[in-house]
């Protein structure tokens, strides 16, 4: 069974609660001892005066006995059997004790501790036992009654002493307890405060991990500051490999894909491959890469948790410098649907997909392009459309191979449409080709909807 709690808040609060029970242990014990000691020293200075009492009251007869005078026997050393006594005891035997003893006699040490030998009248205390065996707490000292030395113990049974105790140490008991909660809540709240930087970290680092922030806070507790900036240093370092690994994806497209495409076309608008089987092995060559090439661009951008990107406004700015490329044509822009909507996708492959489309809408229409946003299924469906000549329903598969121009009669060399499924598609999405109710071309692309902040 694991002792040591996993977190490091449960081990801070498991060593405060340790460190308040012993300090309210100790402390207890402390008090108790205090205590004792005060209750101690006034059940002493009781016995003590009625030692001096008793010394006072002895005499000694003309037969050298010992007797006393009936002062000597006040209360409660005048009740039998509740463990209040005094007794005297004379050289040469003679013994004279209070009323409560009855007939029986207390015995006693002959001599005194070592400690106080050299003080012959100091009393001493003694622990001794009564006529039935109960405990009893004791003052002994030496007198000299009538030139006589006489040795005199007066006792109080424990109880006197027990009692008076328990009922000092109960209250500071009680005291000390709630001391120890207090503290202890304080020890909590403490260490809750103490540890609020490691969870404001954690909500930072977890934020970096949605896209929602790119680095830590520089301003940091001095403790959480070192990692704070080794995490930062690792952030930059992970960027940097990013980028790295983005120029390489696009470079090895553009060196590759288009020249293929651009072989696959050449191969069926000629003869040169009468049986297919250049084509068969062009076509298996675009398949490998862009399999690769899609790999290590889903590797590159650090899985899907990292991309959230605020589409609308990137759509807005998309649109007004695509219009102004095609500004002499005067194409009037219209978006609808949501001011707001998050998808898991990456800045510069949002540019890319939606410039293409925008690209071809605007090339492609009369005098209009919209563009509608909305949510459906839980992914985000946003629709480019033209007033054009549209593209009839034959043609639809074909406009998505690579190399298939929509219009023979424009420029570009028709790699818009599937650079755009492509693109989608890695996100887990897609897109398809449709009837605008405007009249021309509909272009739906679907994109998964980023986690909620």
């Amino acid at each position: 069974m694991r002792l040591v709690p996993l977190s490091l808040g449960g081990r801070l609060l498991a060593a405060a609660a340790l460190f308040v029970l012993l300090a309210v242990a100790v402390a207890g014990i402390v008090i108790a001892g205090i205590l004792g000691h005060f209750v101690r020293l006034q059940l002493d200075s009781r016995l003590d005066a009625q030692i001096e009492v008793v010394a006072a009251s002895l005499r000694l007869d003309p037969a050298g006995r010992l007797v006393t005078l009936p002062r000597a026997d006040g209360p409660p050393f005048d009740r039998p059997d509740r463990g209040w006594y005094w007794q005297a005891f004379a050289e040469g035997g003679t013994t004279i004790a209070s009323p409560s003893l009855r007939s029986e006699r207390l015995r006693f040490p002959a001599d005194p501790p070592d400690r106080f030998l050299l003080d012959y009248l100091r009393p001493w205390p003694a622990e001794l036992e009564g006529p039935r065996r109960e405990p009893l707490v004791a003052r002994i000292a030496n007198r000299i009654v009538d030139g006589r030395p006489v040795r005199i113990v007066a006792t109080a049974p424990r109880a006197a002493f027990v009692g008076p105790l328990l009922d000092a140490l109960l209250p500071v008991m009680a005291a000390m307890a709630a001391l120890g909660v207090v503290l202890f809540g304080m020890l909590v709240l403490q260490v809750r405060l103490g540890l609020r930087p490691l969870g404001r970290l954690r909500a930072d680092v977890e934020a970096i991990r949605r896209g929602e922030a790119a680095r830590l806070a520089e301003r940091q507790p001095a403790e959480v500051a070192p990692l704070a900036a080794e995490i930062n240093a690792l952030l930059d370092k992970n960027e940097a490999g990013l980028e790295r690994a983005r120029r390489h994806v696009a470079n090895l497209a553009h060196g590759l894909k288009t020249p293929l495409a651009t072989v696959s076309v050449l191969l069926q608008e000629s003869d040169r491959d009468p049986n297919g089987e250049i084509a068969s092995l062009v076509g298996s060559m675009d398949r490998l890469i862009r399999h690769h090439l899609a790999r290590a661009r889903t590797a590159a951008l650090g899985g899907p948790e990292r991309r959230r990107l605020d589409l609308v406004p990137r759509l807005d700015d998309l649109a007004l410098v695509v219009g102004r490329i095609h500004a002499d044509r005067r194409i009037a822009f219209e978006r609808r649907g949501p001011r707001e909507l998050f998808v898991a996708c990456e800045a510069e492959d949002c540019d890319e997909l939606f410039g293409n489309l925008l690209d071809n809408a605007f090339r492609h229409a009369a005098s209009r392009v919209r563009m509608e946003l909305a949510v459906r299924d839980g992914e985000a469906w946003i629709a480019v459309e033209d007033d054009g000549p549209g593209l009839p329903d034959e043609r639809v598969a074909e406009a998505l191979r690579p190399g298939r121009r929509l219009d023979e009669g424009m420029p570009g060399f028709g790699f818009g449409l599937p650079i755009a499924g492509e693109i989608a598609e890695l996100y887990g999405g897609g897109i398809s080709l449709g009837r605008s109710d405007i009249g021309g071309l509909a272009v739906n692309v679907a994109l998964p909807i980023a986690p909620a902040a």
